[in-house]
């Protein structure tokens, strides 16, 4: 069965006309400006473009350490870590290391909850024309979490490690620059999680650990920018599988295929025409061959233009999906930017995409969720912000935004219990309106101190996709806050000292129990960490994560650490 879905016209009627209001008052000064767009491509202008830009100043980009909650972007590690897939880089290969002096990289952390954090790489070739590094990281944890007092608890430790080693070769010849990767993963934890219903007898063991493992191999190619036609292509496949499903049987495993290609070429002055493709094909192990293989297709061809103080980008994104049900999806890729006064800039997009859930990204947003289930992909219609950016007083820098999108057959997650496990998170499906109101702020003007502050609102409109559980359920987005504050600070008081700190609020959730809607604890984290740089080779590091000693749910029935202390060391060779 094939089911087709356009976007209505409404939305791309009205951002084209902001784009033609935009071209009709360039005339100033041009900003650097980036495309949100769906697929990344790199692209550095020619020579013939250097001469126009001439970007709005930027104060810094604060390291921002994410909290423990997998769920939005809004979360920060703080004591169990529910995220390691993210590819660490060891060291700064590529960026303030010199190669000739510095290719080795080395650090270790230990501290309480039997938290280990280690990392190490070595770049073996560094020249010209040839790079090749071997890095890896380790992380581990084992101890109580703070249960919220109305759960109904267990003894057990929240455990987890995570393995990773990676080796990576980059080699430039005439025409383009070719790129192979191939990395490890053994990721394990345990279903530790206090359950929403009363004790059914299960005797699962609590300490029994999951194992994820995830085998990766990459392989790409980019072109010279100074070329007529410009290229760059990536192929991935990524062999992932877990050790168990929800009877604590053979666990589901995965083959992922995905490819990303892009092609672009000027197009007349100030305009470049291009074309990204993306592929990604999912396969299951015939035990879970029930679950479907998902196939899908993206294609987005767009349009830059280029003005004397605007730029914009015309575009469209057409997907194909093939599984249980297949569907064409044709959705906008449009955005613009108009500077003014040289200081500032208003900015707006809109963007649709297929969100394609895969077991590698269910896995890096919520390690908890039934592993004998697959969570289904999602479509994202538009996704539309529109906000104001200012520098206009020297060391502060502002912007404004709010932002509307609207996607159906979003997961939301509840507590439940399935097989012998009492405590995984599965998904509820819902047509999610979700909007946002917020700011941010960046400043230098304290004297040794980089400040960064935001404030978000959101609101959600949530329509059940199952008719039954629409009539009858509560309604709510589950486990996404309605306000979120995040503060962080970078403090340098003396030039070998730096000390980075982390606040985060996150409330509004609730959670799912038993035919009601109940609040969930906010999330209310400080983190901060000392560095002391002995000499250009040894630093020493002091870490507090939790500070204040908070307990609050990551995801329903998962709890954190109380106060974590992390001591430890690095050098560069």
């Amino acid at each position: 069965m094939k089911k087709i879905s356009l976007y209505k016209i409404l939305p791309l009627t009205l951002i084209c006309g902001s784009i033609s209001v935009l071209h009709a008052q360039s005339g100033g000064k041009d900003t650097t400006y980036t495309r949100q767009i769906s697929v990344e491509r790199d692209f550095n202008p020619t020579l013939q473009d250097a001469n126009k830009i001439n970007a709005l100043p930027s104060l810094y980009e604060p390291t921002v350490k994410k909290l423990n909650s997998p769920l939005a972007d809004w979360i920060t590690s703080g004591s169990p870590k529910l995220l390691q897939l993210t590819n660490t880089n060891a060291g700064n290969f590529g960026t303030d290391i010199e190669h000739d002096k510095n290719r080795g990289y080395a650090g270790l952390r230990l501290g309480t909850h039997g938290n280990i954090e280690g990392e190490a790489g070595y770049q073996a070739i560094s020249n010209e024309t040839t790079m090749l590094d071997f890095f890896g990281t380790y992380n581990a944890s084992s101890a109580k979490p703070k249960h919220i007092d109305y759960l109904y608890k267990n003894d057990a430790k929240a455990k987890f490690s995570d393995a990773f080693f990676k080796v990576g070769l980059q080699h430039k010849f005439e025409p383009l620059t070719l790129f192979l990767s191939s990395s490890y993963q053994n990721e394990g934890f345990n279903y530790y999680g206090a359950a929403y219903a009363s004790d059914s007898g299960s005797t699962f063991e609590y300490d029994k650990k999951q194992a994820a493992t995830i085998f990766h191999l990459g392989a790409g190619i980019q072109s010279k920018t100074q070329t007529i036609m410009r290229y760059m292509a990536h192929l991935g496949y990524d062999n992932f599988g877990l050790k168990y499903d929800s009877i604590m049987d053979k666990g589901p495993k995965s083959g992922i295929l995905s490819g990303d290609f892009n092609f672009n070429t000027d197009f007349g002055t100030d305009r470049i025409i291009g074309l990204n493709v993306h592929f990604l094909n999912q396969s299951l192990s015939k035990e879970y061959k029930d679950l479907h293989t998902f196939t899908h297709f993206k294609f987005n061809p767009y349009l830059d233009f280029t003005g004397s103080n605007w730029k914009a980008t015309l575009g469209v994104n057409g997907h194909i999906t093939f599984d249980a049900i297949n569907k064409v999806l044709l959705v906008p890729n449009i955005s613009a930017s108009w500077n003014f006064l040289e200081t500032s800039s208003l900015y707006g997009s809109v963007v649709g995409d297929v969100n394609e859930n895969t077991y590698l990204d269910i896995l890096k947003e919520n390690r908890y969720v039934n592993p004998s289930i697959r969570i289904s992909p999602s479509r994202t219609y538009y996704d539309a912000e529109i906000g104001i950016k200012s520098g206009i007083i020297k060391g502060l820098e502002f912007d404004f935004f709010t932002g509307y999108k609207y996607t159906s057959s979003e997961h939301l997650y509840v507590a439940s219990s399935v097989g012998v496990l009492e405590n995984v998170n599965s998904a509820i499906y819902a047509n999610l309106n979700q909007g946002k109101v917020g700011g941010q702020i960046k400043t230098n003007l304290i004297p040794y101190v980089d400040l960064f502050t935001k404030l978000t609102t959101y609101f959600y409109k949530v329509k059940y996709r199952d008719e039954v559980s629409d009539t009858y359920l509560p309604k709510a987005a589950w486990n996404k806050p309605t306000y979120t504050f995040e503060l962080n600070a970078d403090i340098k008081p003396f030039d070998k000292f730096v000390v980075t700190a982390n606040y985060l609020l996150a409330g509004g959730r609730k959670y799912y129990d038993d035919g009601e809607k109940k609040n969930m604890k906010s999330i209310n984290e400080l983190n901060a960490k000392g560095v002391y740089q002995f000499t250009k080779m040894v630093s020493a590091s002091v870490s507090i994560n939790n500070f204040l000693n908070q307990k609050y749910e990551l995801v329903p029935g998962y709890a954190n650490y109380g106060t974590n202390l992390l001591v430890g060391a690095s050098v560069k060779f």
